[in-house]
């Protein structure tokens, strides 16, 4: 898989267009303490699992006063999940091999990462509101 850093002035426009393509796919969420990978092997990184097999309802990015953040959201109903991600400082959208849409990792400045992923990576336009 490889994940494509989006530039922060495209932010905005990237969040927009991500969740409306994407809107209702199976989704899991995943927190995790450290970027970098040779620690997610280890017990120095805790994940916690926000969400597994939800359907993605879309993600913004917030400003508020001099506060910046991503908000993420899973589901409409009862099994609803809003994270937020303070002070971030990178979003990359994640694609298969193929190019398939796999899903998005915001990153924080404190070094927390959620992992939005999706059940199965695919092309939006060949799933014909499917998913």
């Amino acid at each position: 898989m490889e994940s494509r850093e989006v530039p922060r002035q495209d932010w905005q426009t990237f969040a927009g267009a991500f969740s409306r393509q994407h809107k209702g796919w199976l989704t899991s969420l995943e927190v995790s303490t450290s970027e970098r990978p040779e620690e997610m092997e280890d017990e120095r990184a805790a994940v916690a699992v926000l969400a597994e097999d939800q359907p993605f309802k879309g993600f913004a990015l917030v400003q508020e006063d001099d506060r910046t953040r991503w908000q993420v959201v899973i589901d409409d109903g009862p099994g609803r999940v809003v994270h937020q991600i303070d002070d971030p400082k990178a979003v990359r959208f994640a694609v298969s091999e193929d190019g398939a849409h796999a899903g998005a990792d915001f990153v924080a400045a404190s070094g927390e990462i959620a992992h939005l992923r999706f059940r199965s990576a695919a092309k939006p336009e060949e799933l014909d509101e499917i998913a």
